[in-house]
């Protein structure tokens, strides 16, 4: 069976990682365990051991996360960047509730990432709600590789980003909605990965979980009128490329 990937799933939201970790195991999916800020990363490769072959924590400092944008943040996650290969939740948000103070906040701390020498070894999960464009800017100028999570800006904006050589993860809610197809419908499928965005992206009544990447594969087979096999081939040769690479490519 090829083994699948959730490139971005909140794991220590859950009431017991192992056991979801259990759950994405018996269903042929890998896990990339993003965090908020440098402590719950350090929690949660405490709390996991020794790094085992499917799951791998993203050292993360998530823009709208208070204890991120707490004295001192910046700092801790420069000090853990060498530890990591995966670097998310990082980017931008710009809520209705975001003053204009956090917004300049924001941007400085992901500017100051993205300019960091080690920057260009990492992959990037990038979140970018509400700040599509400026998000898109700041990385297409950046030699890094990285995957806009749940991206919900303008197909122009997609398009822009998709030209520069930059990913995109797609998630079940992403795959329910008709705007959500339309954007995934429009990517370049050699751009495309999973997420569940777990326990955030709920599937009916419950939170989404690693397990549920299959659904995702079936839901993008049906979206680019290819047979399952065939996209999860596809998505398989990915992560390949996304892993293998060097540096993003640019167009």
């Amino acid at each position: 069976m090829t083994t699948l990937l959730d490139t971005h799933c909140h794991l220590d939201r859950y009431p017991s990682p192992p056991v979801t970790l259990a759950a994405a195991r018996r269903a042929g999916v890998a896990v990339v365990a993003v965090t908020d800020n440098p402590d719950a990363y350090r929690r949660l490769r405490t709390q996991l051991g020794p790094r085992a072959n499917d799951v791998t924590v993203a050292l993360g400092l998530h823009p709208a996360s208070a204890a991120a944008a707490a004295p001192g943040q910046l700092s801790r996650f420069f000090r853990m960047l060498p530890d990591t290969e995966w670097v998310g939740e990082v980017g931008l948000d710009f809520g209705p509730d975001i003053t204009a103070v956090d917004r300049r906040r924001q941007r400085t701390a992901l500017e100051t990432i993205l300019d960091h020498e080690q920057i260009r070894s990492k992959i990037l999960s990038v979140h970018s709600r509400g700040a599509a464009a400026e998000t898109v800017e700041l990385l297409t100028a950046s030699p890094c590789r990285a995957i806009l999570h749940w991206f919900t800006g303008s197909q122009p904006t997609a398009d822009a980003a998709a030209a520069h050589g930059l990913w995109f993860s797609v998630n079940p809610a992403m795959t329910r909605s008709p705007r959500g197809r339309r954007l995934v419908a429009g990517l370049p499928l050699e751009q495309v990965l999973c997420e569940t965005d777990g326990p955030y992206c709920r599937i009916g009544s419950r939170p989404a979980s690693p397990a549920d990447v299959p659904t995702i594969v079936s839901a993008l087979a049906d979206i680019w009128k290819l047979e399952i096999d065939e996209t999860a081939a596809q998505l398989a040769r990915n992560v390949n490329r996304l892993t293998a690479a060097t540096s993003p490519d640019k167009a």
